[in-house]
């Protein structure tokens, strides 16, 4: 059985050993959009933002409908009352 290697292309050690999988669907992050918790997994991590599920969705549908606001613009615009503009129907 061959081993896999957890160093960097530089060769150095990573920073941080990898998440471990059973803790790792157990972890909550703070949504940035919402400003709620999220299980990690339904994370994403965009620039210094995280988004939840939910917001992913409506940044996504956003530029599909041919909005094109940065992922600080979505946050700013939830945050200080234009969250409106971004609701998903259902």
């Amino acid at each position: 059985m061959s081993t896999v290697s957890t160093r960097q292309p530089d060769g150095e050690p990573p920073d941080t050993e990898p998440p471990d999988p059973a803790t790792a669907t157990k972890e909550r992050l703070f949504c940035d959009g919402c400003e709620r918790t999220a299980p990690s997994a339904d994370c994403w991590r965009v620039d210094r933002y995280v988004l939840c599920r939910r917001c992913q969705e409506e940044y996504v549908t956003a530029w599909a409908m041919g909005r094109r606001p940065s992922p600080g613009q979505y946050v700013r615009d939830k945050r200080f009352g234009e969250e409106e503009s971004y609701t998903l129907s259902g």
